[in-house]
């Protein structure tokens, strides 16, 4: 067998070791199973949201179920013909609840006990981010408001989306995503006349 020469060769290692450093690569992907969810937002709620005339209500938010097929299943990468899945051992609908409240406190309606004056609770129906050449977020929750009697005063649905560019199946990026698109329904539930006039007091 012919001898390579001294630049063919050279150049048939170096192909040999990036072919092994891709595949090298490939098997040390950690699938991000059991992830915790982590509050890690980038954006801010818009508090120049004008509340309805009236005293703000107190509110309490009860915990949130999940509708969601899969609850654990929060993200997939798709950048592959093998999805990579994301999963978390968390329940979402606490997670979903715990911020909305604090949310909505940072938007002048302050935590009331078993006597407050409003209490909300719902469903998580998605709480999931795509990856493919972005990481794209989508929340839904179905929200019920009732008063101090147990009277619905409002119920609707509230959307949330986000989306950022970032290390490719990556967790810090996927709890982001779902962090500021929270914050987006939260934003889009306060623009909501009606919702802002059930918890409005009057005076």
């Amino acid at each position: 067998m012919p001898k390579l020469r001294p630049a063919a060769g050279w150049a048939a290692l170096t192909a040999v070791s990036l072919v092994s450093a891709v595949l090298i690569g490939c098997a040390q992907t950690t699938p991000l199973l059991n992830q915790p969810l982590a509050w890690t937002p980038t954006n801010t709620l818009n508090l120049g949201i004008t509340r309805s005339q009236g005293t703000p209500a107190t509110v309490r938010f009860e915990a949130f179920g999940d509708t969601a097929a899969n609850p654990a299943l929060v993200g997939e990468n798709l950048e592959q013909a093998t999805p990579l899945l994301v999963t978390t051992a968390d329940p979402v609908g606490p997670f979903v609840t715990r911020h909305l409240q604090q949310l909505f406190a940072q938007a002048g309606y302050a935590p009331g006990g078993a006597n407050a004056d409003r209490v909300i609770s719902g469903n998580v129906q998605k709480f999931f981010v795509s990856e493919r050449d972005n990481y794209r977020g989508n929340v839904v929750l179905a929200i019920v408001v009732r008063d101090r009697s147990g009277n619905v005063v409002w119920q609707g649905t509230a959307w949330g989306m986000n989306q950022t560019f970032g290390r490719s199946y990556h967790i810090d990026n996927y709890q982001q995503v779902l962090s500021d698109a929270l914050i987006d329904a939260a934003d889009n539930l306060l623009k909501n006349p009606d919702l802002r006039q059930a918890l409005a007091l009057k005076n």
